[in-house]
């Protein structure tokens, strides 16, 4: 199953619940979200890997 995400829709989570399915994502991401592609296409697209951001706990 192909699963087509729009912008704005983007979460870890959320991903990672619907690629636990068996779906395969392809999604429009804000441009200020910067991923490394890890293989690019002759149009300019190219796939990347979402993991998820471990903000350091605040010291009280």
């Amino acid at each position: 199953m192909l699963l087509m995400w729009d912008r704005g829709f983007h979460n870890f989570d959320r991903v990672a619940q619907a690629h636990a399915t068996g779906a395969e994502i392809l999604a429009r991401v804000p441009s200020q979200l910067i991923l490394k592609p890890v293989q690019t296409f002759a149009d300019g697209t190219f796939t990347a890997y979402l993991t998820p951001i471990r903000l350091p706990t605040p010291q009280r």
